[in-house]
């Protein structure tokens, strides 16, 4: 049986940009992240503008992949919205 994964560095706070999952004691969401990373920009790059370790970032990249593969908790919005924008290919 697999566990799921473990994340030390991420947090969901109601009063702290909405619920949304962000790197503990930021304001940095990982939504904002993978975005960037997945738009082209690079770890480094990520981690000199948000002051961010590359084991934080590294962190939010897994969470998403974690919740496009279905684990559920407070990642869970963001594995929906990754499905709703992947395009159905049909065979």
């Amino acid at each position: 049986m697999k566990h799921p994964p473990t994340f030390h560095h991420l947090v969901s706070s109601e009063g702290v940009l909405s619920g949304e999952p962000r790197i503990e004691n930021t304001r940095v969401s990982i939504e904002c992240l993978v975005g960037r990373f997945a738009a082209g920009d690079s770890m480094l790059t990520l981690c000199r503008e948000y002051a961010l370790t590359s084991e934080q970032v590294t962190e939010a990249i897994r969470a998403v992949c974690a919740a496009a593969y279905g684990q559920r908790g407070m990642f869970e919005n963001v594995r929906r919205e990754l499905i709703a924008s992947v395009p159905v290919q049909l065979s």
